[in-house]
């Protein structure tokens, strides 16, 4: 379970001497979370330039700026950048962020409970529960 759980976060710290730290800064961000909405949680990736050039263009929120214009940008301050998406993702429900992201290809995927898993009818059809 260790070997699988820490390909991603201990990539630096593998090498001999160490290149960098035991841990993916992305990984550990404070803000990487599913996003809240109006009305449940959504999980949206808004990571390439083509996704956010697409979402900036259709949700034009008041802080697109230069500063986030391309995905290095981006990286070099990804926790602030989750904290406004989810900011802005707060703003609508699911539903509709699900029909805009749909409309602009950019994966997302509404959470779900576990509840809500064992009446989903797409796994009670194919015998998954």
């Amino acid at each position: 379970m260790a070997a699988f759980m820490l390909t991603e976060p201990s990539q630096c710290a593998m090498f001999d001497p160490p290149i960098g730290p035991a841990h993916y800064h992305r990984v550990v961000a404070r803000n990487r979370k599913p996003y809240a909405t109006k009305d449940g949680h959504i999980a949206a990736l808004v990571y390439n330039d083509k996704h956010w050039n697409a979402f900036i263009g259709a949700v034009e929120p008041e802080w697109a700026s230069e500063e986030f214009d391309s995905l290095p940008k981006r990286a070099k301050q990804i926790d602030r950048v989750y904290g406004l998406l989810g900011g802005t993702f707060a703003q609508r429900t699911t539903q509709e962020w699900l029909d805009l992201l749909a409309s602009l290809h950019i994966p997302a995927a509404p959470l779900r409970t576990t509840d809500e898993l064992f009446e989903n009818d797409h796994l009670n059809a194919i015998g998954f529960l």
